[in-house]
């Protein structure tokens, strides 16, 4: 997982976001091995949509299910992915600081359901960017504090996708996403993000194929 490369002043993110993995996956093997994954329900999944419309049932309960700056509760989508897809299309980045962590929070929280339906394999990072969600709802979090939070649930939400063609999209969305910036002054990467997300977990596109290995040269012969 030390391949993904950023920049950062002080602690490298990298190790930062390394040993919050390590610490996920210990919590996921201890309480989350064992819990069902959410899952779009499988009558409203088979149910067939015109226009290409999506799938519609009630909210569900959870940071997926909230309607806040998005569609209304009649409309929200069946799946997680539909409804982080519908939230980051409508919703748009308060521009004052009082509100703003309600929007990051929200979309976060989002995030991690659309992780954990489109890629149930990746426990540990789905713990980590939902604890990271909670993270940044509390009171006492200082704006820095809070523009970590949101960095490293971008890159450990990007981190599964790594392996897929339209997941370097989301990599470079999460590294756009400066931690000497203020929150305020990144709206647009933020929800730049948020969308790109949204679309390679509705369709992470091929494997991409590992690179070829060299192969050793020659070792020189002698006459």
């Amino acid at each position: 997982m030390a391949e993904i490369e950023f920049k950062r002043r002080g602690t490298p993110l990298w190790v930062v976001v390394l040993v919050l993995l390590v610490i996920a996956g210990v919590l996921y093997a201890l309480f989350g091995r064992h819990r069902t994954p959410a899952t779009a329900d499988s009558t409203s999944a088979a149910a067939p949509t015109t226009g290409g419309s999506p799938s519609v049932s009630a909210a569900p309960s959870g940071a997926g299910g909230q309607t806040s700056a998005g569609a209304p509760a009649s409309n929200v989508p069946a799946t997680a992915v539909g409804r982080l897809s519908v939230w980051a299309d409508s919703a748009k980045m308060p521009s004052d600081a009082a509100t703003q962590r309600g929007y990051i929070a929200e979309g976060i929280g989002r995030l991690a359901g659309a992780l954990e339906e489109a890629m149930p394999q990746a426990g540990a990072q789905y713990v980590l960017v939902k604890a990271l969600a909670d993270s940044v709802r509390l009171p006492n979090r200082t704006p820095n504090q809070v523009i970590n939070d949101l960095q490293a649930s971008f890159f450990a939400a990007a981190y599964p996708l790594r392996d897929y063609t339209n997941g370097q999209h989301v990599n470079d969305a999460a590294s756009a996403i400066q931690l000497t910036r203020p929150i305020g002054q990144q709206r647009a990467e933020i929800e730049k993000y948020f969308k790109a997300a949204a679309a390679a977990f509705r369709s992470p596109g091929s494997k991409t194929a590992p690179a070829p290995a060299t192969a050793a040269p020659a070792a020189p012969t002698t006459p």
